[in-house]
């Protein structure tokens, strides 16, 4: 049977704020206090972000739609007359078993977009140098978000498309629940890391609390983007630094694309922050 997320995390709110008291009162004080403070600042501070590519944010950035990979199969597929189920298997590569076999478990699963739970840092880059972080309204206006205790296709399926359904049931989280959900997921690390170091250790490569929206993310949800410092100078030297200078090909499309994100975000008052 499908799950319903948004019943199944509304029905878990219960069981997800039992558990943090419930570590709290395991640890001593002093842990305590950290982790309360830790929840604290994800339920005040937590927002949606997405990492994306230079191109893909340079083109959300002029109002080309976010798409999810069904809608972007659909797209090329009606563009090129190929059949959808063939993009989609060159698109996702070794994860196309375990998108379909996780999208398809879900109440209009494939209509999904998804994002991460941040705090602050760059998420997990490996997915786009430019980390898109959304307006808390974001979560309103009818797109509905919940949050997944981790990756779904990582740490819920297998390449063969089993999907560990019993704990993507109860590992999913309703909006007033995500502190609770980041704070036992992190419980061992919390106290032993600086305040500072909490945006990294929850949003990161290698760990992040996945988002499911349900509801198109719209350019207006946007509230800054984030690029590494590194990054942003190396784009910045190419488009800016010598225009006598001959750029190869790719380089030349990588700086006309960060151009296009300048003067778009330029355009909105939307910071582009070096991380």
């Amino acid at each position: 049977m499908a799950i319903d997320i948004f019943l199944t995390a509304k029905k878990n709110v219960s069981s997800h704020q039992t558990a943090f008291e419930e570590l709290l009162r395991r640890v001593d004080g002093v842990e305590a206090d950290a982790i309360r403070r830790f929840a604290e600042v994800v339920r005040a501070n937590g927002k949606l972000s997405i990492n994306m590519r230079l191109w893909v944010t340079a083109n959300f950035l002029c109002r080309q739609p976010y798409e999810n990979i069904y809608e972007f199969g659909a797209r090329m597929s009606k563009l090129s007359s190929r059949i959808q189920d063939d993009i989609f298997k060159e698109k996702l590569g070794s994860y196309y078993r375990r998108r379909i076999a996780f999208d398809d478990l879900l109440v209009d699963g494939r209509g999904l977009q998804y994002a991460a739970l941040n705090i602050g840092g760059m998420g997990p880059s490996r997915y786009g140098e430019f980390c898109v972080v959304f307006r808390p309204e974001a979560r309103t206006g009818g797109r509905r978000v919940v949050y997944l205790k981790a990756d779904s296709l990582n740490d819920y399926t297998s390449d063969a498309g089993d999907v560990h359904v019993a704990r993507v049931r109860e590992d999913l989280a309703a909006e007033e629940s995500k502190h609770h959900l980041a704070a036992l997921k992190h419980s061992d690390m919390i106290a032993h890391r600086a305040d500072a170091e909490w945006c990294n250790m929850l949003c990161c490569d290698t760990a992040y609390i996945e988002a499911l929206c349900a509801g198109r993310i719209e350019l207006e949800d946007v509230a800054e983007l984030r690029v590494a410092a590194g990054e942003l100078a190396r784009l910045w030297g190419l488009a800016f630094e010598d225009f006598s200078r001959r750029l190869a090909p790719g380089e030349r499309a990588m700086a006309n694309d960060f151009v296009q994100l300048l003067d778009a975000a330029g355009a909105r008052g939307m910071p582009v922050q070096g991380v």
